[in-house]
């Protein structure tokens, strides 16, 4: 049966070890759960009738690498660092619940990391945007009724179909940016942050950021006075470099074009090689015209730079 990981049980969200008797596992797996190529997914029920998850679907997420290990490890720190804001976690975060403990047979050097961390839904947020439909479906999971449309901001300008789709960019990026914000304030970097990472659940409407097997802490536990100024700095670019992934991130529900790899290939290239941001609209258009029946693309940018680093922030066309 599950039991609290050692350490952890004062908590109130602990880490807990499980057995693989403890579930019962699904011979498919969902698309949208994304892994690498040292992880193996798993889809799986709890059958254990003293584990508080009695009943629910769940993610084994097998990780055999070193690497992998030390990402799933990390993420286990991570929900013990989390723990007094459960509520946030459990709002913002794909929760991990605990890991499964090897077997005796095997050594626990040798044997894979089995992670046990909650389903969220089939698909990630790439796979949303894929579907051919995926505006009106979205939609109908996000259950918006007018109190979420009205939180999101002014809804008047343009024709209806952007405005829909403006008004669900931004319920989606609010939920995505109070979710990074929960990590920063936390003192930590999420540095992962990419479509494939981000799901919406469709329990409780919200965004979660992935397991945080990446998370980063801004500062190292050096006193001396050098060490808080190099951790400050650390603290700007990692947070710099978050926001910036945030940027891809709506870029790409704004303009599909994006979500063509030679294309957004071109887009990163654009900006890493320091462009004025201001020529930004006279390089997006060529390639959204290719696209275009009409060849008449109207393209509004606007932009915030932090620091020396451009994120794109908003990108509309009308």
């Amino acid at each position: 049966p599950a039991t609290a990981d050692e350490g952890a049980a004062a908590g109130p969200c602990p880490v807990v070890r499980f057995d693989m008797a403890d579930f019962t596992v699904a011979d498919r797996v969902s698309v949208g759960l994304h892994g690498r190529s040292d992880e193996m997914i798993f889809e799986a029920t709890v059958r254990d009738p003293s584990s508080e998850l009695y009943g629910s679907t769940v993610v084994l997420r097998q990780l055999t690498s070193s690497q992998a290990k030390r990402r799933g490890r990390r993420a286990l720190e991570v929900l013990k660092k989390l723990a007094h804001r459960q509520m946030m976690y459990h709002s913002y975060a794909m929760q991990v619940h605990g890991y499964v403990t090897p077997s005796k047979a095997m050594e626990e050097g040798d044997s894979p990391l089995v992670l046990v961390h909650g389903y969220h839904g089939s698909y990630s947020l790439r796979h949303w945007l894929q579907l051919s439909d995926w505006l009106p479906t979205l939609e109908a999971t996000l259950a918006l009724d007018e109190e979420q449309v009205r939180r999101v901001g002014d809804d008047s300008v343009g024709g209806p179909a952007v405005t829909r789709q403006l008004r669900l960019i931004r319920i989606l990026m609010r939920d995505l940016l109070i979710g990074v914000n929960y990590l920063h304030s936390h003192g930590m970097a999420h540095t992962e942050l990419r479509l494939e990472n981000v799901h919406v659940s469709p329990v409780d409407k919200h965004v979660k950021v992935g397991i945080l097997g990446n998370a980063v802490d801004f500062h190292d536990n050096d006193p001396s006075s050098s060490a808080v100024a190099s951790n400050n700095e650390r603290r700007k670019m990692m947070i710099a470099f978050d926001m910036r992934c945030v940027g891809f991130i709506m870029a790409k529900m704004v303009l599909r074009e994006l979500m063509d790899s030679s294309t957004f290939q071109k887009f990163k290239s654009f900006l890493n090689k320091g462009n004025d941001p201001s020529c930004l609209r006279e390089f997006l258009l060529p390639i959204l015209s290719q696209n275009s029946p009409s060849g008449n693309i109207g393209l509004q940018v606007r932009i915030c730079i932090y620091g020396i680093t451009v994120s794109i922030l908003f990108l509309e066309v009308v």
